[in-house]
């Protein structure tokens, strides 16, 4: 733009100002909800990973043979004998992250591919599963059930699945740590 010799008005300033005032905090939102958003993946990630393995977030305190008190994670719940008798009878049906006898949530492996983000905003993130009609992977049939109901009815069963562990949140800190080291450093939290 030319210059005419005419000074910005007072009012010229207060909305140049203003603009750049929005398109920093804009920007910094779309961060914030990018960085929920990677936060809300890796919590996905360890959940399925912790439930394949047949475990909760859950921990407990037992006494071994020697007396020692040990902090232990707690199995999901193992699956009644008429189950395991199905499931074996019906093996070629289940998913290959899964055994007939192996209580881990997989039995098509739908439920835990079904778990993602929700929702984000820039202090939370909804994780859950999607609300899809399930599957029965031996028939091939729409069930009457979603997959989030499915997920509230295995939760009411005794395998809560849907939860962090404090070990958990650790990780989390560690995988933010890693992977935003560069926003931390922007905003002051690592000396450079």
């Amino acid at each position: 733009m030319p210059d005419y010799g005419v000074k910005a008005s007072s009012a010229g300033k207060q909305i140049n100002a203003f603009t750049t005032g929005l398109r920093r905090v804009v920007a910094e939102d779309a961060v914030r909800r990018q960085v929920m958003l990677a936060l809300g993946k890796e919590a996905v990630r360890l959940i399925r990973v912790r439930t394949r393995l047949g475990r909760t977030a859950r921990r407990t305190l037992v006494r071994n043979e020697l007396g020692e008190i040990k902090n232990r994670v707690i199995r999901l719940k193992p699956h009644a004998q008429s189950y395991r008798d199905y499931r074996y009878d019906y093996q070629d049906f289940l998913s290959p992250m899964t055994r007939w006898n192996r209580s881990n949530l997989t039995f098509g492996g739908q439920l835990l591919a079904s778990i993602g983000v929700r929702r984000v905003s820039d202090r939370e993130v909804i994780i859950g599963a999607n609300n899809e009609t399930h599957v029965d992977p031996v028939t091939g049939k729409l069930e009457r059930i979603t997959n989030a109901e499915l997920s509230e009815y295995v939760t009411e069963q005794g395998r809560p699945f849907l939860e962090l562990s404090g070990l958990d949140d650790k990780k989390l800190v560690r995988f933010y740590r890693r992977r935003f080291s560069d926003l931390l450093k922007r905003f002051g939290r690592i000396r450079k």
